[in-house]
């Protein structure tokens, strides 16, 4: 991306598993359009394509999670259920797409970069878990069924929000359990606990983070990237954030990591949607922030 040209921009990257390679294809395709990016931020898989995004490794993170999705032929492994291996391999497949990312890249040059901001989600400490996963999941279908965007300011009753930056992160695996504890969902993803709180998918408080920026960054402009389709007039109308959908449905399932083409061709359809918003993207950069 143009580092040359200084400009407040944010990226926003929604959650949506294996569908936000879609995101590093739109951000790919413009990575001479594209200002320096003064913030990122981003929420479950989101989250994960931030910090390619942010150490400028969209196309090696494409290319290690087909590598290691060409290795699975399963989603699920039913003969490991009663015994210690995992049944699903979403968890250790998915921490090491993370760790290549941030070992290619290196925590330094992470450091260096703009703030990748990850919103995480815990359970209040004594509080019944499945009831407050049922309501928070009922709350998330019915924004999707209706189009909703954004999650509420207030989240479900027993979830508490909070936003983490990746350059603090004191480690490697301290940084991969941030976008795990982000991306929480049992049993596909295992239990995640930070400072002694239990996380769930941050997608639960909100999709589609525009909160996790800081209040400096908001005020500037934000491109937010989604990963499903959504008509443009159903977007939220803002003369400082342009959100973008795909323009169809996204060939690759959330959970699937047995399929490299699918992925590859999620990529491509970024590229292709991102080629075809650049008008957008370009009104975007010229308004005033």
């Amino acid at each position: 991306m143009n580092g040359e040209t200084q400009s407040k921009l944010s990226v926003v990257i929604a959650g949506g598993g294996c569908r936000t390679f879609w995101s590093l294809g739109v951000l790919e395709q413009n990575r001479f359009l594209l200002p320096h990016v003064m913030e990122y931020a981003g929420v479950s898989a989101g989250a994960a394509m931030a910090l390619a995004a942010c150490t400028d490794r969209l196309r090696h993170t494409v290319d290690f999670f087909m590598k290691i999705t060409s290795e699975n032929n399963r989603n699920f492994y039913i003969e490991n259920v009663f015994t210690k291996k995992r049944a699903f391999p979403h968890d250790s497949m998915y921490r090491s797409a993370v760790r290549s990312i941030i070992e290619q890249a290196g925590l330094e040059k992470l450091r260096r970069g703009p703030p990748v901001r990850i919103l995480l989600a815990f359970f209040k400490p004594d509080v019944r878990v499945l009831p407050v996963v049922y309501r928070a999941l009922k709350a998330y279908r019915k924004r999707k069924k209706n189009n909703i965007v954004h999650g509420p300011d207030t989240p479900v009753e027993g979830l508490v929000p909070e936003t983490v930056t990746a350059r603090d992160a004191g480690s490697v695996d301290e940084l991969c359990d941030l976008v795990l504890a982000s991306s929480c969902t049992p049993p596909v993803i295992e239990k995640q606990m930070i400072n002694g709180l239990t996380c769930v998918d941050g997608g639960l408080v909100d999709n589609v983070p525009v909160r996790a920026l800081s209040e400096k960054a908001r005020s500037g402009r934000v491109l937010v990237l989604l990963s499903r389709p959504m008509a443009a007039q159903l977007l939220p109308s803002d003369d400082s954030i342009l959100y973008l959908a795909p323009e169809k449905a996204l060939p690759v399932a959330k959970w699937d990591y047995t399929s490299p083409e699918k992925v590859e061709e999620t990529f491509l359809q970024g590229m292709r949607d991102g080629k075809r918003a650049q008008e957008k993207i370009d009104s975007l950069l010229k308004r005033d922030p």
